[in-house]
């Protein structure tokens, strides 16, 4: 069998048929064996042998490992059930860009009075947004009890802790834009028009602007030109814009427009923050 522990193994000796023979069905409806072959010998002599880089479970039963090689030019992303069922495998080319030496002048505090990081951080295990250019060093917070982001209900929106907590302001400063009236997703649908849903804009010392987004609907308590404090309650949580489920959108940018070019952000009181550290210090 297939384990966590033994997939850089099998996968270094090109068991590739037995380590496809785990995935999900869905997974084999979007790639056939040969092809998945294929593509795995293709990685293999590309990247060489690989080894466990690292690990996290960000809810119950789905395990996500990264595999990488020694050169950490190349890596693969997959994730086991309980049963070592494989939800999938994904190959990726380990980029890193020269911002990510780059961090914000200010420190600024975490946004919500309790969090878990459910994406940020350097890398694309870690975050999501490292893909984008203008999102590169942005964090998803959230709240989660024992690995669960919801009471038990997972198909109303307002069984999710994160749903309707506080936002904070992450600094002193002046509000220059925000968005107030669009509408919260039910669960597992998108608003693909205004991407952002909700938000504030706030702009701090040294020409650096926090963006806050996915904000609950008419839940905003400020209005441009505002001056805030920081830790000051702003708005909550939603679920607008391009998300499935509740979560608060966090990043720095250098200029005032939405999705402006982010910075890596200095936090007061941690030293850096990736995904899946629950924050309780704030």
């Amino acid at each position: 069998m297939i384990t966590p522990e033994n997939f850089s193994e099998n996968f270094n000796k090109e068991n590739f048929k037995e380590i496809y023979s785990q995935t999900f069905d869905q997974f084999k409806a979007n790639i056939s064996e040969e092809k998945f072959v294929e593509l795995c010998t293709i990685f293999h002599r590309e990247a060489g042998d690989l080894s466990v880089k690292f690990n996290n479970t960000l809810k119950v039963n789905f395990h996500r490992y990264s595999y990488m090689n020694d050169d950490e030019t190349h890596f693969i992303i997959t994730a086991f059930t309980n049963k070592n069922d494989i939800v999938g495998v994904e190959f990726h080319l380990n980029k890193r860009y020269e911002t990510d030496n780059i961090w914000t002048k200010n420190e600024y505090y975490v946004p919500l009075e309790e969090a878990v990081v459910s994406a940020g951080g350097i890398g694309i295990f870690h975050n999501y947004h490292y893909q984008s250019d203008n999102q590169r060093y942005a964090y998803d917070f959230t709240n989660m009890i024992e690995l669960y982001q919801h009471n038990g209900a997972p198909e109303n929106l307002e069984a999710y802790f994160a749903y309707g907590s506080n936002v904070l302001a992450p600094l002193d400063g002046t509000v220059v834009e925000v968005k107030k009236d669009v509408l919260d997703n039910s669960i597992g649908t998108v608003n693909s028009e205004e991407l952002s849903g909700n938000y504030i804009i706030i702009e701090h010392d040294n020409h650096e602007y926090s963006l806050l987004a996915h904000l609950k609907c008419n839940s905003v308590k400020v209005k441009p030109g505002d001056k805030v404090t920081a830790k000051e309650i702003i708005a909550q949580v939603g679920n607008s814009g391009a998300t499935t489920l509740p979560h608060l959108h966090f990043q720095i940018m250098s200029e005032k427009e939405l999705n402006k070019d982010s910075i890596r952000i200095r936090f007061k009181n941690h030293e850096t923050l990736t995904q899946g550290e629950r924050i309780e210090d704030l």
